[in-house]
């Protein structure tokens, strides 16, 4: 057993940080949840844009938006492409003559889609918007968790004074235990979470 008096207040400081830090992360996550939810409609429209961005556009743009260089400009990291109105105004009234995208020169005529259904207008010019807090915030969550309780909640378990006095096979099977907790809870958190898209 430890007898060194400085590990007690160490222990101490330590569950203390965790007890500020978890819940601040659990409300950074639950709040950019909140803001995914608005997002929500993105992953339903998925099928839809693949669908018309297939039959309409990927011949000359390409699976990907990559372009073909020199013939149809990409979609990928085109400034042009992120301005939702002139992808608008192209889709609907074409385009002709030269445009410069990332220094390169395409000289063509893109055709008017001026028939498209606006449902189809919008599924492929509106933005998927994962806001990058929302992912960061999930992702320490997620790596705190399974840090703190396979790491170190079993750690402190077993450095407690009632576990240190236990035989060894004993306190095995307590930090083993204690570990497995962690594990299977934090696995079952994020399988509910995921099913109910809820984080």
């Amino acid at each position: 057993m430890n007898d060194d008096p400085c590990s007690k207040p160490s222990r101490l400081a330590r569950l203390l940080w965790f007890l500020l830090l978890f819940p601040l992360l659990i409300a950074i996550a639950w709040a950019s949840s909140a803001s995914a939810q608005e997002h929500e409609a993105d992953d339903d429209a998925l099928p839809q844009r693949a669908e018309v961005y297939s039959q309409l556009c990927s011949t000359c743009h390409q699976p990907g938006g990559i372009g073909i260089n020199e013939q149809f400009p990409p979609l990928v990291n085109n400034p042009r492409a992120a301005d939702t109105d002139y992808l608008r105004t192209v889709i609907t009234d074409g385009v002709e003559g030269e445009l410069v995208v990332n220094g390169v020169s395409y000289d063509g005529r893109m055709p008017a889609f001026s028939t498209l259904p606006e449902e189809d207008i919008e599924a492929v010019t509106d933005r998927l918007d994962l806001p990058w807090l929302n992912a960061w915030a999930k992702s320490a969550v997620i790596v705190i968790w399974f840090v703190l309780f396979t790491v170190f909640v079993p750690s402190w378990v077993l450095q407690s004074d009632s576990v240190a006095k236990m035989a060894d096979t004993t306190q095995d099977l307590v930090g083993a235990g204690v570990w497995s907790a962690g594990l299977v809870l934090g696995i079952e958190t994020l399988w509910w979470a995921q099913r109910e898209k809820r984080v």
